[in-house]
């Protein structure tokens, strides 16, 4: 009995220990740092959208071979095929069986079973089926336990990033949400939040249920003191649910496997890249404020990810200097760098119809016109 007593508080620590990453196991892989330079420059092709009565504040996605407009303020699903031709509308704002009652379209999916989600400005979200219609609707409710406001593995402890909120899923039925601390002893302008802190809500959508908080930002932001203005990061998963992290100011790219255990790590700085970031070591939101909107702009940075499981490609944008028309975009095959090219300011690839890959829209709100770029890789 003693033996089987033993026996059982080992293997405890052990699950213990495997379930709390230190923050130096979340980056303790060797980069790659394979180059090989294919192409040096891609042919943009505009696609033009039939005219829509939109508000032109939304963002493209693509799913099952054909482009769709969310409108986040009228929330309108346009749906057009890969010409820019307008197909029909789907969703609004309302009850009735293809309309969802909310006020804004915060963040929007497709699900891998066919569904979508949208994510509304008050931690609601809308589960929609097959057909457009509403399944059920409810609350992200993250402030469970909400008496330990200082504990990085609470979701109560943080809130939805709404500055950089996109969805993704997995293959198991979560999605995956990002997050960050605001409260008065936890938020980016301490030492501990970017030792601590966790990106990502975890949630299982189908029943409301928040699995856990996950991830780390990069040991890049310890170098600093400190970089709150700076403190994003964008995100992909793959058809095997690993995860591939782009930090604002780190040109390593980190690979996950569904657990977050790290699986490798790539990436090369970008080109003509300001990266002398303005440090605040205190909370003062004047000052922060001034950066975010002031100095911010000035810098190079890296903004989108986007990975593409059949045929093995990653695209990583990033921000070029104010100075310069254009922003970057990196090519990764099998984890090689075949590409850095300019790209028009705020580029980011956004989905694949063969022979095609697309990028985000182009809105010309002034004009009310929307636009987006198409290009070939041959390779």
């Amino acid at each position: 009995m003693k033996y089987l007593y033993y026996l059982f508080l080992i293997l405890l620590i052990g699950c213990s220990r495997h379930e709390e990453m230190s923050f130096e196991e979340y980056f303790e892989v060797k980069p790659i740092t394979t180059k090989k330079i294919l192409i040096d420059r891609i042919k943009l092709d505009t696609i033009n959208f039939d005219n829509i009565n939109s508000s032109f504040s939304g963002q493209l996605q693509i799913d099952d071979s054909l482009l769709y407009f969310i409108d986040s303020r009228f929330c309108w699903v346009f749906v057009f095929d890969t010409n820019g031709r307008l197909l029909e509308k789907k969703l609004g704002q309302g009850r009735g069986p293809n309309e969802i009652p909310v006020k804004s379209i915060d963040a929007f999916s497709f699900l891998p079973d066919g569904k979508k989600i949208a994510l509304g400005s008050t931690s609601d979200y809308y589960l929609i089926n097959e057909n457009w219609e509403l399944d059920f609707k409810n609350i992200f409710d993250i402030n469970y336990n909400n008496t330990v406001r200082e504990d990085p593995e609470n979701p109560a402890t943080y809130t939805f990033d709404y500055e950089n909120l996109f969805l993704q899923s997995d293959s198991k039925g979560h999605i995956f949400i990002p997050i960050y601390g605001e409260s008065e002893r936890f938020n980016p302008f301490s030492r501990r939040y970017y030792l601590e802190g966790r990106i990502l809500l975890k949630v299982d959508y189908r029943n409301n249920k928040i699995k856990e908080v996950m991830g780390r930002r990069s040991p890049r932001y310890l170098d600093y003191k400190y970089l709150g203005h700076h403190a994003f990061f964008h995100y992909d998963i793959d058809n095997s649910d690993n995860f591939y992290i782009s930090h604002e100011i780190d040109s390593l790219i980190y690979v996950y496997d569904h657990t977050f255990r790290p699986v490798k790590a790539l990436g090369f700085k970008g080109k003509e890249m300001d990266t002398d970031y303005k440090e605040l070591s205190t909370l003062d939101i004047k000052q922060f404020r001034n950066l975010y909107f002031n100095d911010r702009p000035k810098r190079g940075y890296y903004t989108w990810v986007k990975y593409f499981d059949e045929k093995n490609i990653l695209f990583r944008s990033y921000k070029k200097n104010p100075d310069t028309p254009f922003d970057g975009l990196q090519i990764y095959r099998n984890d090689t760098l075949i590409a850095d090219v300019a790209v028009p300011k705020n580029c980011n690839v956004v989905g694949y119809i063969k022979p095609y890959f697309y990028t985000n829209a182009r809105i010309d709100e002034m004009n009310e016109k929307i636009k987006a770029y198409r290009f070939e890789l041959k390779l």
